[in-house]
């Protein structure tokens, strides 16, 4: 599963790092108590399908409240999108990363289950100040209009157990997510389901998403179903 993110600092924190005060020559006074700002936003009604305009930004407590009361869609509510970022290069490589190519990774794997990622172009080091030690390169992502219809946190786990060692064969990571007590046991299972699978030659790098796609639905069938609650 994915780490959470770290907390977000509040806007005491906030104010103390970037060495911010309130001027009182430009009449500038800060609400830094949340609750108040919360309250303050909950005054104006319901805000989730309004257009919000924050006269003086300020510290950031208003702001805040107005992103907790906005509707919470997700870009994914907005259809298809495109992406053209920046990396650097070795990292890049890996998004775009074919089976059993040297770049080949965890990573690879998984932006490519949601998206389109083509290479676009490398950017030397002396157009950036300060220059950096590595080259950069732009890549261009575009969403997947209907990704394939697996649990992405079995699809996440899958990988997480294949990549770990990846030049090691199939066997390995998935004996324990298929439930099996031996490596052989995770050959045999496999070779019933998966016409493709090949317990000699198959591994993490050189599997294409469509089969990564397989072995996590194989996983989610194999899992006993948790009772109701």
């Amino acid at each position: 599963m994915a780490r959470p993110l770290p907390r977000m600092p509040g806007l005491p924190e906030l104010l103390r790092i970037f060495n911010v005060r309130a001027k009182k020559k430009l009449s500038q006074n800060f609400i830094l108590h949340q609750p108040c700002a919360d309250k303050f936003v909950r005054a104006a009604g319901d805000l989730r399908d309004r257009v919000v305009v924050e006269i003086g930004g300020g510290p950031g407590s208003l702001t805040r409240a107005i992103l907790e009361a906005a509707r919470r869609e997700g870009l994914a509510a907005y259809g298809p999108l495109a992406m053209t970022l920046i990396f650097q290069r070795e990292y890049g490589e890996r998004l775009f990363a074919p089976p059993n190519s040297l770049h080949r990774a965890k990573i690879s794997a998984f932006v490519q289950q949601y998206c389109n990622v083509s290479p676009g172009y490398l950017l030397p080091r002396n157009v950036f100040v300060p220059e950096p030690r590595v080259d950069t390169m732009v890549v261009h992502l575009e969403s997947k209009p209907e990704p394939p219809a697996v649990d992405p946190a079995v699809f996440e786990d899958v990988l997480r157990h294949l990549f770990t060692t990846p030049r090691r064969l199939l066997r390995n990571g998935m004996q324990p997510l298929l439930g099996v007590a031996t490596c052989a046991e995770a050959d045999d299972v496999m070779a019933a389901h998966l016409p493709w699978f090949d317990r000699d030659n198959c591994r993490p790098k050189s599997v294409h998403n469509d089969q990564l796609t397989d072995l996590a639905l194989l996983v989610q069938q194999m899992r006993p179903v948790p009772p109701p609650q």
